[in-house]
């Protein structure tokens, strides 16, 4: 019976580098995931629960367009510069300002907080995906 624990053990000991590097490579790929899901969940068209733009639509292609209160469509265009913030840029506005927000997708929730200097934030924008 002592052989056998000694196996039992030994066996133990030879298994964990295994299952570490299984969770490690499990958490590294479920990360990765939730990068691209951004990136693809924000495709679509959202109405604001909050802020000042009562709908904004995002295409595949890199487009999007706002239209503010009272009708005004204008058109955007975005793009991801890392995993949760993306940069909106338009033809009406000021040049050599980057508009940065930090973008979090729950559910059919979208949330924009406009990023400033340093990293802070400024306003934050809630939105409902249409169905």
């Amino acid at each position: 019976m002592n052989s056998r624990k000694i196996k039992r053990s030994e066996l133990a000991m030879l298994l964990a580098p295994f299952v570490v590097c299984l969770i490690v490579a499990l958490i590294a790929h479920s990360r990765k995931t939730a990068r691209r899901q951004y990136r693809k969940e924000i495709i679509g068209q959202w109405r604001a629960t909050s802020g000042s733009d009562p709908l904004c639509e995002f295409s595949k292609d890199g487009s999007a367009s706002v239209t503010e209160n009272g009708g005004n469509k204008r058109a955007r265009t975005y793009q991801f510069i890392d995993d949760n913030h993306i940069r909106i840029d338009g033809p009406d506005l000021p040049r050599g300002i980057q508009f940065v927000y930090e973008v979090a997708i729950v559910d059919d929730e979208l949330s924009m907080l406009l990023k400033g200097g340093n990293d802070q934030a400024f306003s934050a924008k809630k939105y409902k995906r249409l169905r």
